[in-house]
């Protein structure tokens, strides 16, 4: 019994350094991609390149290096996220620090498109969930703001409660969606992706994800959206799951 104790105990050291080593690596690759992403951004919007052809390759890399991007941040917490018993790996979390954080995250794509990000979240609200999930959704949620919404846009961040679920409420005023493009998200008939308002690529697995994640919890994800108009995505949370 103990020599089976001793192995479990290696094993748990083992995926901690595991754990450590990939957030190393991963916040190195970060950094990196964001330089590309700066200088290629900055090379567009100043017109330091002016010759059309060399431009579109400069915009290939750029658009290519944020698919990248979003990929590899969604395997990293992916790769956190399998192995988690959701009723047993949770603890109080406060979500307006949460949503905050995830906020610095993307500060370079909020600026790039000079968005403006309005919160209405209580400083005190905190729920029993798990907190890699929870990043995991909010990344996805407010990338997909991000990349739908136009230059100059807006993005709200709200909560109700609602009984004994909390709603967190992710609202763009961009390009929103058609129905068979929300059907196609709700079904998951496969990883839909659509091209952002300035050619943002993505992997078109993070909303997927976030649906079967948000499943586990016996929760649900709402969206709603019109052409033209923008897109409400709301989060739905049982609070004594």
């Amino acid at each position: 019994m103990n020599s089976n104790n001793e192995i479990i105990e290696e094993l748990k050291h083992f995926d901690q350094a595991t754990a450590k080593v990939l957030s190393i690596i991963s916040h190195e690759i970060r950094g990196s991609f964001n330089i590309i992403n700066g200088i290629s951004n900055l090379i567009l919007r100043d017109n330091i390149i002016k010759d059309p052809d060399v431009r579109e390759l400069i915009h290939l890399i750029q658009s290519t290096s944020s698919k990248s991007f979003d990929l590899l941040d969604n395997l990293l917490h992916l790769s956190n996220l399998e192995t988690i018993n959701f009723k047993s790996e949770k603890r109080n979390v406060n979500i307006k620090n949460i949503i905050t954080d995830v906020i610095e995250f993307y500060k370079f794509q909020i600026n790039q498109k000079k968005l403006s990000i309005i919160l209405d979240l209580d400083n005190n609200t905190e729920v029993s969930l798990n907190e890699n999930m929870m990043i995991f959704i909010f990344r996805n949620l407010l990338s997909n703001a991000i990349k739908f919404s136009n230059v100059k846009g807006v993005i709200e961040i709200s909560y109700k409660w609602n009984n004994d679920d909390i709603e967190i409420i992710f609202t763009d005023f961009g390009v929103g969606m058609n129905k068979k493009k929300i059907n196609e998200l709700k079904e998951n008939i496969h990883n839909v992706s659509f091209s952002g308002t300035i050619g943002e690529k993505g992997t078109g697995i993070g909303l997927n994800l976030c649906q079967y994640f948000i499943k586990q919890y016996n929760g649900s994800l709402e969206i709603q959206s019109s052409l033209g108009k923008g897109s409400i995505i709301k989060v739905i949370l049982p609070v004594n799951f």
